[in-house]
């Protein structure tokens, strides 16, 4: 059986009624019982729609729904809603200008970085990946910069790492090996290198050779005794080194247990030599002495050297074999270890326009395998900042605005180098407004992507878009805004290219938002939940917020964006000419026409005073204040102005106060002024401008 619905506001979820057809009923005979018998008469303009398309008025008498057929009546409010609206440019005669309901993508969100979740924070090697670039004040696991190694000194185990904080300058708060001060380990040295600068801590290129592991050294009494182990490459090809080392552990002590519950001691001793080799591997020299090595101790803690040889530059492979018996009694131990073999090669020193973080540490219960990958600092960016007639030095800022500067001017990014290409007297004020509103950027990009992408995803957090205006790069705030940059009317609009949609509201939409943001103290993922008021919370649509670190600025975007999802619900369409390129995306405009009864509307013939002759008539309502809105010679909007009535004459308004009339022509070179007119804001249709492109004629 068909089915009625009955919606008295489209931009509400909210459903009047819903009923059955009768058996041979019209869709007259149902609105009769909606809106009364006989002529039908309706408060609100009503829209009959069967399934998703609209029936005419004059089909209602014979029209009797299917059985499967769903009819609803939609009143179309007359409420004062401001649109989002994308306007089409031509460049040369007409422009095509769309109004749509949503914003358009600002591209696809990369998932967050992997310092945002506890689950899984360490430092990787990321060769072949772009270096990181961090804005605002943000966790970071820095990646690593070279190959780390470790060494032994005086039976402790040292660790060398080197790692690259990002791209550019920052201000650091503090070194953390998880979340534990770095201050908080004995014998661990951290130096922080800013850009340029060369490393000196230690050697930062340092080849460790695969072959070599923990490999058991047995005595010439054994049979597995195989004379000498390897050679083995100490580096690759087309490598050179200086320095050799060799690691050597005695896993279980030095000792034998003696029947008196003491210990004696026994001795191990093992020939390291080396030779020179070409880029093939292939023999160069004679084998050398590396070093001899020989140990008498009586202690079951296991002991751990590094053995170094200074070498001339080259390419060189090492051998080594045990040279005294092993004593296989199973009280004794004496087991010897070839535990590793390096290579330094010359230091790289100079990073590049990056910052780096070198660590010298020793190893403990607390710096282990398992934590030495879990270096992590807190930091905020450095950035240049326009100050009205330069770049200032590099300085610590969470501002969205020089996060978009730098990103278009770095070399790695735009390499737009010229200030001419930027609005940087607009920059400034836009940064001082949202430092006032408490908006601002953390996020880190590891990710290839392109500049335009990750300057939309910075503008996106502080609720706005990137633009060019001709070729210049300038900031647009998606904010309320009361006074409309232009006017347009059937005077400017092409005739038949006005089209007005109203989306009904959907029972299966989302009826709230899931925003997600990262929470500044724990640096996990938070999500909160945005419903307005008359939601459940039901249906809610996970939303990424990246680079928003405050709850309540987390919990503001979610309600706005859902807000507009709710309210926002018209689409309109229209062709005008070069007047498409005065607003740009954010700028309201006045839309006056009169197809959808928005205001009235005409030319602006001449001044007489304070008296506006026009070349339309219009209608004053008894008791109402009005307006009217005109276009200057610049295409901008001036007003809006009130006026009254001029008794007897309707094509005459007279304004209550002077306005400036410099900015009206009325010479044959230009077109004259179109104005809006009516009650006091009902003028005509604001509307918020959300894109702006050509249509190529």
């Amino acid at each position: 059986m068909a089915k009625v619905i009955h919606i008295t506001n489209p931009l509400s979820k909210e459903i009047e009624k819903i009923f059955d057809f009768e058996p041979g009923e019209t869709v007259l005979d149902v609105a009769a019982k909606l809106y009364g018998e006989g002529n039908v008469d309706f408060e609100l303009p009503t829209i009959c729609i069967v399934g998703d398309k609209p029936l005419l008025r004059d089909e209602w008498a014979s029209y009797v729904p299917e059985d499967s057929e769903i009819v609803s009546f939609v009143a179309v409010t007359g409420a004062d809603i401001v649109i989002y609206i994308i306007i089409a440019v031509v460049v040369s005669v007409a422009v095509s200008l769309i109004f749509a309901v949503t914003p358009p993508k600002m591209g696809a969100i990369p998932e967050p970085d992997p310092v945002f979740t506890l689950r899984g924070q360490t430092n990787k090697i990321k060769l072949g990946d772009p270096i990181e670039d961090h804005y605002g004040r943000v966790r970071i696991f820095p990646s690593y910069a070279a190959i780390s190694y470790n060494k032994y000194i005086d039976n402790e185990q040292y660790l060398y790492s080197l790692f690259c904080i990002g791209q550019g300058s920052y201000e650091i708060e503090d070194v953390l090996i998880e979340d534990t001060s770095i201050s908080n380990f004995d014998d661990a040295e951290v130096v922080i290198y800013e850009p340029g600068q060369t490393v000196d801590l230690f050697r930062d290129n340092v080849e460790t050779s695969g072959e070599v592991a923990s490999i058991e050294m047995f005595g010439p009494n054994e049979p597995e005794y195989d004379s000498w182990i390897g050679p083995f490459s100490a580096s690759g090809a087309l490598t050179s080194s200086d320095i050799l080392e060799v690691d050597v552990t005695i896993p279980s002590g030095l000792a034998f247990s003696n029947d008196d519950g003491g210990l004696d001691s026994r001795t191990v001793s093992a020939d390291f030599q080396y030779r020179q080799i070409d880029q093939n591997g292939d023999p160069a020299g004679a084998w050398q002495t590396l070093q001899i090595f020989s140990k008498t101790l009586k202690t079951i803690t296991p002991q751990r050297y590094t053995l170094t040889k200074v070498v001339p530059s080259g390419r060189y492979e090492v051998r080594a074999r045990r040279t005294n018996n092993k004593d296989t009694n199973f009280r004794s131990s004496n087991t010897l270890q070839w535990e590793s073999l390096r290579a330094f090669l010359p230091n790289v020193g100079n990073y590049g326009e990056v910052t780096l973080l070198a660590l010298r540490a020793r190893a403990s219960n607390s710096l282990n395998d398992s934590s030495r990958s879990q270096v992590n600092l807190f930091a905020t960016r450095k950035l240049p900042i326009w100050n009205g007639a330069q770049w200032s030095n590099p300085t610590a800022t969470r501002s969205a605005v020089w996060a978009m500067a730098n990103i278009f001017r770095a070399v790695y990014g735009g390499k737009i180098t010229e200030d001419k290409f930027f609005d940087l007297e607009d920059f400034v004020l836009k940064d001082q407004q949202l430092a006032t509103e408490g908006r601002y950027f953390d996020w880190s990009f590891d990710t290839r992507s392109t500049v335009w992408e990750d300057v939309v995803m910075v503008c996106r957090a502080v609720r706005a878009k990137p633009l060019l205006r001709g070729s210049i790069i300038t900031i647009a705030l998606e904010r309320a805004k009361t006074i409309p940059t232009a006017v347009f009317g059937p005077n400017n609009i092409i005739q038949g290219s006005l089209e007005w949609d109203i989306k009904i509201y959907n029972q299966n939409e989302y009826d709230g938002i899931e925003a997600e943001y990262v929470d500044p103290v724990t640096w996990k993922q938070e999500v909160l939940e945005c419903a307005l008021p008359d939601s459940n919370g039901d249906f809610l649509e996970p939303m990424k917020f990246p680079g928003i670190t405050d709850r309540d600025v987390a919990f503001r975007e979610g309600m706005y964006e859902e807000s507009k999802r709710r309210y926002n619900r018209e689409n309109v369409t229209f062709s005008t000419g070069l007047e498409g390129h005065i607003p740009t995306w954010g700028d309201l405009i006045l839309v006056q026409h009169d197809l959808p009864k928005w205001g009235q509307g005409g030319r602006l013939l001449a001044f007489q005073g304070l008296v506006l002759q026009l070349d339309s008539e219009v209608t004053f309502t008894a008791g109402e204040v009005h307006q009217v809105v005109l276009k200057d010679k610049t295409g901008a909007a001036s007003g809006p102005h009130i006026v009254t009535e001029v008794v007897g004459n309707s094509y005459e308004v007279e304004l209550q106060s002077s306005i400036d009339l410099s900015v009206f022509d009325f010479s044959e070179t230009h077109e004259l002024p179109v104005f809006a007119f009516g009650v006091q804001n009902l003028e005509g249709k604001l509307l918020t401008v959300v894109d702006v492109t050509t249509n190529g004629e």
